[in-house]
């Protein structure tokens, strides 16, 4: 909405992660609850879920232009840091990676294993980009191209 029909300009998640979002069954609308941490404006939001939790320092150093902060240290939600939530939903969800409990090295090695199982290159490098300057795109146009190997085996 923000691009297409610039739309949603100064309004930001925040606090994007699997608990607060809601999917009716029946008719497949995805409503985002606990927007406490929105950015809306000119507000000061709360504290997020995905913080960076064992990055935080290097996110701090090297990447406050791409995810800023505000004078008690707390992230200022944007276009990057709400499309970093996503993608630490979707290596969560689907590869049972807890970017939260990787430092950037580890981060980056978990990322190189996929791609050696068979990740497609758009996929890598998204993921890839959540620790650089670059600017985060968003995952979702490549999501149906991930390898069927990396599908969990159900139980019968």
């Amino acid at each position: 909405m923000r691009k297409e029909e610039n739309k949603l300009q100064t309004f930001f998640i925040g606090d994007l992660h699997e608990e607060n979002i809601l999917v009716n069954k029946e008719t497949k609308k995805i409503q985002i609850c606990d927007i406490d941490s929105c950015k809306i404006g000119n507000n000061q939001p709360f504290r997020t879920k995905y913080s960076f939790l064992k990055a935080y320092y290097y996110v701090f150093k090297h990447l406050n232009k791409k995810y800023p902060f505000n004078s008690n240290n707390i992230f200022i939600p944007n276009e990057d840091f709400d499309l970093y939530c996503y993608i630490v939903i979707i290596l969560n969800t689907l590869f049972h990676i807890n970017v939260l409990c990787l430092n950037v090295t580890d981060y980056f090695k978990q990322i190189y294993s996929l791609k050696e199982q068979g990740l497609p290159r758009p996929l890598f490098q998204i993921f890839l980009n959540i620790y650089s300057p670059a600017k985060n795109e968003n995952p979702y146009r490549y999501l149906d191209a991930i390898p069927e190997s990396f599908e969990r085996k159900r139980k019968l």
